[in-house]
């Protein structure tokens, strides 16, 4: 084996080859017996004439080239300096065929190139072919043929190569949409011919002719121009199926909102003008045609136009550390970024320090300072280690980095003994530093009904943050504990025999007095207590900011970034995970929310993030409150004797009578009175009188709901066989607990109690009573 270093201009001839680029050669390392082991360098005379002998073999009469193959070689030399209308360069075009082809690509570029190799010019054609779809001309096809199959015929006969290129590209049946940046058939081309006039005007726009043409062929047209006039500036888009487009009001705040008729024809109009030729080729502007225009809604898919996960209304800061800035759609996040008025941001830090964190953390807990957050005596007030206060950071996180979380997030709930706390105050905080709006505020609804209608209109225009403001009593809605780990909502629009698809992106917050939650709302929330331990904290005036609200809008700009400084300080350790105190575990089903928001509260310093989860669990969960003491006193009757709901409805109803005899009345209290069931049935089962059928079926329904679930003192209920095709239910002691249940006797603390609804006969004794002390008050039993 030997090598040389000879420059070269001719390969291969006469059965010798040489190269000095673009070959391999395969070594297998099994070496024939008696062959060398080593390269050498190749002897200068033996060399010189081994090329020679090559070189003469290469030399050969040329045939003049006639016409077609002189125009077919100018067309050749013209193209390699002219880019391609498709934007494709020769490598992406090779991709694209050899993703779409696989091994029948490889095949047709790189086999039979030897002149002893049979069906030489059929595989010349078969490559054509393949490529064909993404060339712009025969003679772009040609070229391609000649660059990448190399061989005697392809590099001397332009004349067969134009010949070939030209069978592939007129047999062609798809092309290469630079538009849709994807195939189309060959049939949906439309280029300026009799039956549809499409031309560029001066103000950029397509000029379409709509008269004695078709439906297809204006709906194409229009949806091409339409691409064209906004593909570098988006301004419309697909989100989970339905045309949206983002708007704003008058005060210059963004939402979203569904592309109707009438904005569709607008848009029409922006990219196009529609003109009619008449009959003495008179040229006349024209609206967009009624049928083009529900045809454009009707088309579904909008290839070509960008998907929209929601809005965002904080710069964007993506897990590369990059930040986006620039009002606009973001590809990446496919989030639409509206900074609203006037935000001035500071530089962000590329690597931060340590200081510069310390520094950034400082200036976000400002606008926090003068709130009263309180877990216990040890941790309270706008500190580093009150789970409070780390939540309400949690959630302004949440807000600004929507982006990063990729999954659901929890409802903030914040609680408070007393009006004038100020929890209204911290939603609108959060809501000026993370969208530089006013609070979205959702109204608290009666009934399950009137929250999935309400959920559906708020969620419709996609707002990045909802504030449920002043909540009273209990807040429990199916509909939104779903919600709250969905990522699409799903409901009927009102007035219409249709369902629509919403994504849901927000983040929600609940406030109010000593709120309580219901159903499966305990564990999707995070909890944030307040307590200014005055009779009227609204009359506080020792603050640091007096006018919180105008310094935080006032320092916007600063606060978001100290947020993206401390986010990207994050991102450039390496995104290290959460740092969970001994004991607390991240939320059930939001996992991806507590490791990002975790892992970023832990790298800033935040140390009580989620601390105060069990204690929401244990006193805010009424509906389990509530079952427990009710379990509880069963137990105590029944043992783990099974009944049927008949039964227990029995012994409410005799409890209800003994205790319509014996109550003694003092003002609201009652003394005297045993442990009954009747006290402590849950709210939920109450409203209907006992004796009436539908209290049966609310209450078995209630217990089917119970079934198998163990609660706080350790009661579970179980099915337990059937009764006359009736279901027979037990409690059983799964979990004892005398330790607990010491210390809450110990604290004074009675079984949870409900409303009772009183017999007919007992409501005609009070309401005698009642008269005679000139009282109008309901009668709580406690």
């Amino acid at each position: 084996m030997d090598r040389d270093t000879t420059p070269l201009t001719d390969n291969k001839a006469g059965g010798r080859e040489v190269y000095n680029s673009g070959r391999y050669l395969t070594i297998t390392g099994h070496r024939l017996p008696g062959s060398p082991d080593t390269i050498n360098e190749a002897n200068k005379t033996g060399f010189d004439r081994f090329y020679a002998n090559l070189k003469a073999a290469k030399k050969k009469v040329s045939r003049p080239l006639n016409k077609k193959a002189k125009v077919a070689q100018s067309e050749l030399s013209k193209l390699k300096k002219v880019t391609p209308e498709s934007g494709l360069s020769d490598i992406q075009i090779q991709q694209m065929a050899g993703e779409k082809h696989g091994e029948k690509y490889v095949f047709a570029r790189y086999s039979n190139l030897e002149e002893s190799d049979k069906k030489k010019s059929e595989t010349d054609l078969s490559f054509c072919c393949l490529l064909s779809p993404w060339c712009d001309s025969p003679t772009h096809l040609a070229r391609m043929l000649k660059d990448y199959r190399k061989r005697p015929k392809t590099q001397e006969r332009e004349d067969y190569l134009l010949r070939t290129a030209e069978k592939a590209f007129n047999e062609r049946r798809y092309y290469y949409d630079p538009i849709l940046k994807k195939l189309q058939p060959i049939s949906s081309l439309i280029t300026a011919n009799d039956r549809l006039k499409i031309s560029d005007t001066s103000g950029g726009r397509s000029q379409i002719q709509v008269n004695d043409n078709s439906l297809d062929d204006l709906t194409d047209a229009t949806f091409r121009a339409i691409l064209k006039r906004y593909e570098n500036n988006p301004e419309f888009f697909v989100r989970h199926g339905k045309l949206v487009r983002v708007n704003q009001d008058e005060k210059g705040h963004s939402f979203i909102e569904e592309i109707t008729e009438d904005s569709m024809r607008w848009i029409s109009c922006r990219a196009a003008d529609f003109i009619k030729v008449t009959p003495g080729g008179e040229i006349c502007k024209v609206h967009p045609p009624t049928l083009m225009v529900k045809s454009l809604l009707a088309l579904g898919g909008w290839d070509g136009i960008p998907h929209l996960t929601g809005l965002i209304q904080s710069p964007i800061i993506h897990l590369d550390g990059h930040i986006t800035m620039v009002r606009g759609y973001d590809e990446v996040s496919e989030f639409y970024y509206d900074p609203g008025p006037a935000l001035e941001l500071p530089d962000i830090p590329e690597a931060p320090t340590k200081e510069e964190i310390q520094e950034a953390v400082s200036f976000l807990c400002e606008p926090f300072i003068d709130f009263p957050f309180y877990d216990d005596e040890t941790s309270k007030g706008a500190e580093l280690n009150c789970s409070s206060f780390c939540n309400v950071i949690a959630c302004l996180l949440s807000v600004t980095c929507r982006n990063l979380i990729n999954g659901p997030v929890p409802m903030l709930f914040v609680s408070k003994p007393t009006m004038g706390t100020g929890s209204s105050k911290i939603a609108e905080i959060i809501s000026q530093i993370s969208t530089g709006a006013p609070l979205n505020v959702f109204q608290q609804q009666k009934n399950d009904e009137e929250w999935r209608k309400s959920i559906t209109t708020k969620i419709s225009s996609g707002p990045p943050f909802v504030v449920i403001d002043n909540a009273e009593g209990k807040v429990h809605s199916q509909y939104l504990s779903a919600l709250l780990t969905l990522s699409v909502w799903r409901d009927r629009i009102l007035g219409q025999s249709k369902d629509a698809a919403f994504p849901h992106n927000s983040v929600w917050m609940v406030n109010g007095n000593n709120i309580r939650l219901g159903g499966d709302l305990p564990r999707r929330c995070y909890p944030c207590r307040l307590d200014a331990q005055e009779a009227q904290p609204w009359e506080r005036d020792n603050f640091k900011h007096k006018d919180v609200i105008k310094w935080t809008v006032d320092n916007r700009g600063g606060l978001l970034a100290s947020i993206l400084t401390i986010v990207r300080g994050w991102i450039h350790a390496g995104c290290p995970g959460w740092n969970r105190p001994e004991g607390v575990k991240p939320l059930g089903g939001f996992e991806a929310w507590s490791n990002v928001v975790g892992g970023i509260l832990s790298y800033a310093g935040f140390t009580g993030f989620l601390k105060n989860q069990q204690v929401m669990y244990q006193q805010i969960d009424s509906d389990s409150l509530q079952w427990d003491g009710f379990f509880e006193v069963w137990y105590e009757k029944f043992g783990e004797k099974s009944i049927t709901v008949n039964e227990l409805v029995k012994q409410l109803i005799s409890e209800e009578e003994e205790y319509t005899a014996q109550r003694v009345f003092d003002g609201s209290n009652t003394t005297g009175i045993e442990s009954y069931l009747l006290d402590t049935l849950p709210e939920m089962v109450t409203g209907i009188p006992l004796q009436k059928q539908a209290f049966k079926v609310k209450l078995g329904s209630a217990l089917a709901r119970c079934n198998g679930r163990v609660f706080p003192s350790g009661y579970m209920l179980t099915q337990d066989g059937e009764k006359k095709r009736a279901k027979k239910w037990k409690v059983v002691l799964k979990i004892r607990k005398e330790a607990q249940n010491e210390e809450r006797r110990e604290r004074g603390e009675s079984r949870t109690c409900g409303i009772v609804e009183k017999t007919e006969a007992f409501q005609g004794i009070e309401s005698q009573i009642k008269r005679e002390e000139g009282s109008n008050e309901t009668t709580i039993f406690s």
